[in-house]
């Protein structure tokens, strides 16, 4: 943290009252208080009647198609592996976390009763007779329900874009995608003030006080810090979705690397919903952001990718400028993992799901609900992920995967359903 900012703490109260906090892509710490007096909807414990009329029989993610063609993101991953990701996640937490279902305290849990909680979950869901585990689990555990001010879930899709890059611009349509910058402060407001509720907050000092970072607009256009050297290059369409999807698998040049400052430049792929796999990739994940909360852009970017990337070599200024009206700006960072979610451990296709931890803390096993004339989802799942548009009690974020048939699931998935939590009984 810079010297300078010392001093800049007499203006962080200021900044605070100024600034809009959200939780960013990628997650941070949870704070279910936070969101209390919000009207985020409920969680609600169900009745055993009403765990009883249920059927937690567990399904692939199937989709209704008319083509035979098999997608490869209806195929699920293993709710075990997702289950011991989970487990993994919460050995590495604090011994004094504690996760709440509700008020009182009979409604809080500690890493160890989590832990065992999970750990019972697992050496249910691995029981073969379905009527079995649906009674077990009605009898060892509470099941809560995530409703929306509506009493419903509202589902959608997300996956992990496979893009392009290079190491220089190939074209006006390519753009800069950075690290965290030497300037850019992270703030634990909590240190300072105990009562501030929200997450770490992104500034950087000027003249002596804490202000807030460059908009995308002052980055993009503007090149606010374009002396920075660029982690790499990609079309401005597939930086689009690397923000919204908060991490790609990069791949780039065989005779490129990623920390190169210099490149010839690479011509882009006719195609990149899916690189070439036999090519080596990188992935890349949330590291920062600068601040400002995610504003949509329109309607116009909601377009296939192919679409917006045509349109992004069409008329390289105007996309951009479209893009910016979006302040929020995400820097990225290389794992040598492969896509992970909020906790920082691998997502599982089929089973991986995000939702608002600031009132729900990840690694709890779900149960998923929802159909429609093209999607049927009824499965066992994991909170292992958030997302900055992921706000509120009923709402669903389900990671399909990272491959050309997770991209066209997760862009045409939205639709409403039921979500179930599950924590054993004390």
């Amino acid at each position: 943290m810079p010297a300078a900012l010392t001093v800049a703490l007499s203006g962080l109260i200021a900044f605070i009252a100024l600034t809009t906090f959200s939780t960013p892509l990628g997650g941070r710490g949870p704070d279910e208080q936070a969101v209390a007096k919000k009207n985020t909807g409920s969680l609600i414990e169900l009745s055993a009647a009403e765990v009883a009329a249920l059927n937690f029989s567990d399904q692939d993610p199937g989709v209704r198609r008319d083509s035979d063609q098999e997608s490869a993101a209806a195929k699920s991953g293993s709710i075990e592996a997702a289950l011991h990701h989970s487990l993994a996640y919460y050995l590495d937490l604090p011994e004094d976390s504690v996760f709440r279902f509700g008020p009182d305290r009979k409604d809080q849990y500690s890493r160890a009763e989590m832990i065992a909680s999970c750990s019972l979950f697992l050496k249910i869901v691995r029981r073969p007779q379905a009527k079995l585990r649906a009674r077990e689990l009605a009898r060892r555990f509470r099941v809560f329900e995530s409703r929306s001010a509506r009493g419903d879930t509202l589902f959608t899709g997300y996956y992990t874009p496979r893009l392009r890059a290079a190491t220089a611009a190939r074209s006006p349509a390519d753009v800069p995608v950075y690290g965290p910058p030497a300037d850019l402060v992270r703030v634990d407001v909590r240190s300072f003030v105990p009562e501030y509720p929200g997450p770490p907050i992104f500034g950087r000092v000027q003249a002596g006080r804490l202000i807030r970072y460059f908009t995308q607009k002052e980055i993009l256009l503007n090149g606010a810090i374009a002396a920075n050297d660029p982690l790499f290059y990609l079309n401005a369409a597939d930086f689009y979705h690397l923000q919204l999807q908060g991490g790609a698998l990069i791949t780039l040049p065989s005779d490129q690397k990623a920390d190169a400052g210099k490149g010839k430049p690479a011509s882009e792929s006719r195609s990149d919903a899916d690189s070439d796999k036999t090519q080596q990739a990188t992935y890349y994940e949330y590291a920062a952001d600068n601040g400002r909360d995610f504003q949509s852009p329109g309607k116009t970017f909601s377009a296939p990718r192919n679409t917006l990337r045509r349109r992004a070599r069409e008329n390289p200024r105007a996309f951009q400028t479209g893009l910016a009206k979006n302040p929020r700006y995400i820097f990225f960072r290389a794992q040598s993992h492969g896509p992970s979610g909020s906790l920082k451990t691998p997502l599982t296709p089929g089973r991986s799901i995000a939702m608002d931890t600031k009132l729900i803390r990840g690694g709890v096993p779900a149960f998923v609900m929802s159909s429609s004339r093209t999607h049927t989802v009824h499965r066992f799942a994991v909170v292992q992920d958030t997302g900055n548009a992921i706000r509120g009690h009923g709402r669903v974020d389900f990671y399909w995967g990272d491959d050309a048939a997770a991209e066209s699931q997760a862009t045409r998935f939205k639709q409403n359903g039921r979500v179930f939590l599950f924590v054993a009984r004390k």
